[in-house]
């Protein structure tokens, strides 16, 4: 009966031996600033984990793979309901993942799996050539081992960072995007190859938001509401063919580069703040009861601008960069329930689609002191109908 039992040494190093947390069990290894948890891939700190507990709704029976180039996956044993699951706030209602979908997860988890394996390898090669007391140039085999561990670690790396990014644009786009992405590689090389191109930027922005946080009755109130908010303001964004790039705390960035968006992209752009504006404030009309008061002055403040704007391969998702992002974020600190152009998206505008828009001369202060002219835009009663994208157009064919 004694051997069942352990001695009080084992029990007490047992008891003081500190408690993993769920991610430290679940990532073996040091992040590098480039190998990131899979349950973080999509920023905001949010538990992806529902996409391995969910069986889809519909499903397509191949889905282009950005590695294989052509080869189908196989289809994933669906898997009971999760008792209970955290879920990103902006893909709350849109949809379940597919099982290809969860196949991808997969093969991303498969690779950041590889990556951290490699990883440790390369730290483990680096400490035997200190221990040995030689240089990398002093043993010729060594170096070739080492070199080789290193090209595989950064190979699998851009793998898996390819396949993040395609993952990125399924959850980013509109849902004919997401389907054509599934049917074909093209588009999804278009974002990988493009490394500048013609972008409309919008930048949406919560005005007085610290004022409506304090306003709030209770905390948990503020952030149902925010969180309503901006995941109707995401669709919207999506479903004007626009690819929203990140959640900023207080507001939207997102982007609209022609490839995409098509040649009616910064018309695609306005329609979509217009109607950003009318959801806040249908949102705040609602949601009264949540507040102690109702300020008038609070609403959303949009910016607008166009350039050639350089489109950034991050290691999971696209981004851009460049002046056209910043002063749509300085457009955007105009007064609640406007929409402010910037000079470049005025020129853009004026001439095609005067007949369905109307633009005002407005100043705006910004932040480093200097006062900037805009051009309120707002949308005219008589419509305007934007043209498709060439990539829907070659599919409906």
């Amino acid at each position: 009966m004694e051997k069942n039992h352990k001695n009080d040494d084992q029990q007490m190093e047992e008891k003081n031996k500190p408690k993993e947390s769920p991610d430290e069990s679940n990532n073996k290894y040091v992040e590098d600033g480039l190998i990131s948890s899979s349950r973080r891939q999509h920023g905001f700190g949010a538990d992806i984990s529902w996409h391995d507990q969910y069986s889809p709704p519909p499903e397509f029976d191949k889905m282009w793979s950005p590695i294989s180039g052509q080869t189908p996956w196989a289809e994933v044993p669906e898997q009971p309901f999760a008792d209970s699951f955290t879920m990103p706030f902006m893909w709350e209602t849109i949809h379940l993942p597919s099982n290809n979908e969860k196949e991808l997860q997969k093969r991303i988890k498969e690779l950041e799996d590889r990556v951290a394996k490699q990883h440790n390898e390369i730290l483990a090669a680096e400490a035997i050539l200190k221990e040995k007391g030689i240089t990398q140039a002093q043993s010729m085999q060594e170096n070739e081992q080492f070199k080789k561990k290193t090209n595989e670690y950064y190979e699998t790396r851009s793998e898996l960072g390819k396949e993040k990014r395609y993952q990125f644009l399924l959850y980013h786009v509109k849902e004919e995007a997401r389907q054509h992405l599934q049917k074909s590689g093209e588009l999804f090389n278009q974002f990988e190859n493009t490394q500048s191109c013609n972008t409309v930027v919008i930048s949406i922005d919560i005005r007085r938001s610290t004022e409506l946080m304090l306003l709030a009755r209770t905390p948990q109130g503020y952030v149902e509401f925010i969180m309503n908010v901006c995941t109707d303001l995401i669709k919207i964004i999506k479903d004007n063919f626009g690819v929203f790039d990140k959640f900023t705390g207080d507001g939207i960035l997102a982007f609209f580069p022609d490839f995409y968006s098509g040649q009616d992209a910064v018309y695609y752009a306005i329609k979509s703040a217009s109607e950003c504006h009318k959801c806040f404030s249908n949102h705040y009309i609602n949601n009264r009861d949540r507040f102690i008061a109702i300020q008038q002055e609070i609403g959303l403040g949009i910016g607008i601008d166009c350039d050639n704007t350089p489109l950034v391969k991050m290691q999971d998702a696209y981004t851009v960069i460049g002046n056209a992002v910043v002063y749509a974020c300085r457009m955007s600190g105009v007064d609640a329930g406007n929409t402010l152009l910037n000079q470049r998206a005025y020129e853009l505008v004026v001439d095609r689609y005067s007949e369905y828009l109307n633009c005002t001369e407005s100043a705006i202060k910004i932040k480093t002191g200097e006062t900037l002219v805009g051009h309120k835009v707002i949308l005219l009663e008589k419509l305007f109908t934007p043209k498709l994208p060439n990539w829907i157009k070659m599919e409906n064919r």
